[in-house]
């Protein structure tokens, strides 16, 4: 499957929490993609090559003409959400891992795909990914202090 070109309507799970992250130079993302983050800290698409989940784009932000970190998008970290599915998963699947090839669909290929969670559960509505252990924590790298000395 392909990156999102329009708004997705991603059912989730109990959101944890919602926050704010830098965009990536360049980045289309879309309301309902699964967000990754760039090593040093901006939002793009989940998918190949992109090792950080976020979370889930509660808007659209367009940032192709802009530089890191020139907007920002709202982003909502849940505790499972429906996704599409690159290959046929049943509820026999229940509890293994899933990785995003995509910024809505998940494969059990883990590659160099971003890492989506554990199947919870296979119905009409795609795959219910438990997303608790997946989340990168949006850090600012802390300054660096030597533990104080004393004399002797």
């Amino acid at each position: 499957m392909a990156n999102l070109t329009s708004d997705r309507d991603t059912e989730f799970v109990d959101a944890l929490h919602r926050d704010q992250a830098p965009v990536a130079a360049g980045a289309k993302l879309f309301n309902g993609a699964a967000i990754a983050l760039t090593p040093t800290g901006c939002a793009i698409q989940a998918g190949a090559g992109k090792k950080h989940f976020r979370g889930i784009a509660d808007e659209s932000v367009d940032n192709s003409a802009g530089g890191d970190g020139d907007v920002s998008i709202e982003i909502i970290t849940p505790e499972a959400a429906y996704w599409d599915c690159a290959t046929t998963l049943t509820q026999a699947d229940v509890g293994k891992r899933v990785w995003f090839s995509d910024d809505h669909t998940v494969t059990e290929t883990a590659g160099n795909n971003t890492y989506a969670g554990r199947i919870k559960s296979v119905d009409q509505n795609g795959i219910l990914v438990d997303m608790r252990g997946a989340y990168a924590e949006l850090v600012t790298p802390a300054a660096t202090s030597k533990a104080p000395t004393t004399g002797a």
